[in-house]
């Protein structure tokens, strides 16, 4: 090993060792974040509470440092106007049995942002951390909160972080056009610059449809109309979209809205009560009550209607080649967010009903695991998720046969549950959050006769090393063959401007031959207000063999 490759471990495994350790001994300090105060023209109210979230995501420390929940900060603020001064800030701090308290204001003039924080030592009454930050664009305030929580980590706990500032790329742009506006459908092809993937995957085409000011979560195809047409289905936390593909176009045939308690985490599209054309499974996760309110819609000649309503199930379709398509479903557990058993499940008596128990290891969800011939030898095998987001490659028995080296996956929708007790502050219990976990497919989507493990890798900038904490700036589709060995990667798509939530491989436009199909968020914050996503349509075709001569 060279001395520069050794010195760059090095770094590595010191950086993990100091991001994983402080001088917090005991018992985890709590830190009281305030809401900050907001001062523009127009209503940023939401900026309150998602800077709040923010911080408390980057301050948080396993067993060593907790920020109070939001049910714990409104108790302590309650009949408490802000804006907060310095002395109010200390009593609240106190009253809470907070050791530190954090409170601040944001000023935004036009699109440029101020940003002023102070991280405070209530025991002492000392500032630990003032804080002052001048941005052009509000969504500079991102990169204050960075800021401001990395000097917090490293002057008061010890942890040293390193802060990139994002860099101003600009968004991928269709082509230029002079003297019209371009319509927001555009077909990209593959022989422009960086769309060809890295490992041999020829791609004819990529599609991309335009942008939605949303956060779109899950996407699925199929006929939900009956008309031998397939249609894209896909969902923001409150809205079903449903459009089918036409020419280049994205036709809108039906917008579905929600209510605003709803949120929508996970879609799939499947004819299971096999009357001709597909359902649309629509799993509704209501947060504020921590129940399921789940739904599912059908074509009934005029209108999509809702067959069944108030589902307390997690639904899943597992799809695999050349076999009907199986509904899976799973309860939300009493202590946990979800219940011990999986269940394939079955059209009866108007409703879905379980069925027969499926054979998991520990503590899968519905959401983490496939079956398919993942080894080409004409034998089904489970293709599971590990709790570190690790692939694992399972025998019908459920012994491990492969586990991979890298994570796969990655998601920022997830569900809550009640920490244990030890995370109680007086009657209100500290929440945790488990992420869903991607799609797993076993298909050839290369065309050469062998099937691949297809599923998602997103790169989290924190490297899931915050438990409750995901922020993905990129991701990818990537293939994997089973090579007597392990699985190995065999090709990707590019890696897009941030991270891929869901997809599908289905025939999207209605050609006879399948196609990716992924939703895409872009570089964005929820919690800012500018959320970016759009559907893409790869059109994958075979490598072509050289010629001989």
């Amino acid at each position: 090993m060279t001395t520069k490759r050794f010195c760059i471990k090095l770094l590595i495994v010191l950086s993990v060792i100091i991001f994983n350790h402080s001088p917090v001994l005991g018992k985890p300090v709590h830190i009281l974040i305030l809401p900050f105060g907001v001062n523009s023209d127009k209503d940023l109210s939401f900026l309150k509470e998602g800077v709040g979230t923010m911080l408390s995501t980057r301050l948080a420390q396993e067993g060593k440092v907790l920020p109070l929940g939001k049910a714990a900060v409104e108790k302590a603020v309650q009949g408490v106007p802000g804006p907060f001064d310095e002395t109010k800030a200390y009593e609240l701090g106190a009253q809470a049995d907070a050791a530190y308290v954090v409170f601040g204001t944001l000023t935004v003039f036009g699109e440029s942002v101020s940003t002023d924080a102070r991280f405070l030592d209530v025991r002492n009454r000392k500032p630990v951390v003032i804080f002052s930050q001048f941005g052009k664009s509000q969504g500079d305030v991102l990169y204050h909160i960075n800021l401001f929580a990395a000097e917090v980590n490293e002057k008061a706990f010890g942890r040293k972080t390193i802060v990139y500032r994002k860099s101003e790329t600009p968004e991928p742009q269709a082509e230029a056009e002079t003297g019209r506006r371009k319509h927001p459908d555009t077909l990209i092809r593959a022989d422009q610059k960086g769309l060809p993937s890295k490992m041999g995957l020829s791609q004819s085409g990529v599609w991309r449809s335009r942008r939605y000011k949303t956060h779109l979560n899950g996407v699925a195809i199929g006929d939900v109309d009956g008309d031998g047409k397939k249609e894209t289905v896909f969902i923001s936390h409150d809205h079903v979209y449903i459009h089918r593909y036409v020419d280049g176009q994205f036709v809108k045939i039906k917008e579905i809205a929600g209510s605003a308690t709803d949120n929508y985490i996970s879609l799939d599209v499947a004819d299971i009560n096999q009357n001709g054309w597909a359902e649309i499974f629509v799993t509704n996760h209501l947060n504020a009550d921590r129940i399921l309110s789940s739904f599912v819609l059908e074509w009934d000649g005029k209108a999509f209607k809702r067959i069944t309503s108030g589902d307390r199930w997690y639904y899943r379709v597992l799809r695999e080649e050349g076999k009907e398509p199986v509904l899976v479903g799973q309860k939300r557990g009493i202590d946990y967010a979800f219940s011990s058993s999986v269940h394939k499940m079955k059209w009866q008596g108007g409703a879905y009903v379980p069925m027969d128990r499926i054979k998991l290891p520990k503590n899968t969800t519905v959401y983490g695991f496939t079956f398919g011939d993942a080894m080409n030898n004409g034998k089904d095998h489970l293709l599971a998720f590990a709790a570190d987001s690790k692939l694992r490659l399972l025998d019908t028995e459920g012994r491990e046969i492969w586990k991979s080296k890298d994570r796969y996956g990655g998601s920022d929708i997830y569900v809550e549950y009640p920490m244990d007790v030890s995370a109680s502050i007086g009657d209100q219990k500290e929440m945790d959050r488990y992420y869903l976990p991607q799609r797993i497919f076993v298909a050839d989507v290369d065309q050469d006769g062998k099937k691949e493990v297809v599923t998602i890798k997103n790169q989290d900038v924190a490297g899931r090393l915050i438990r409750r904490f995901r922020f993905f700036e990129s991701g990818l589709i990537e293939g994997l063959i089973w090579d007597q060995i392990g699985l190995m990667q065999i090709w990707t798509t590019r890696e897009f401007s941030g991270p891929v939530m869901d997809f599908d491989i289905a025939d999207m436009d209605n050609d006879g031959q399948a196609e990716l199909v992924l939703a895409v968020s872009m570089d964005s914050s929820p919690m800012l207000g500018d959320e970016k996503s759009y559907i893409i349509m790869m059109e994958i075709t075979a490598p072509k063999e050289p010629s001989g001569g």
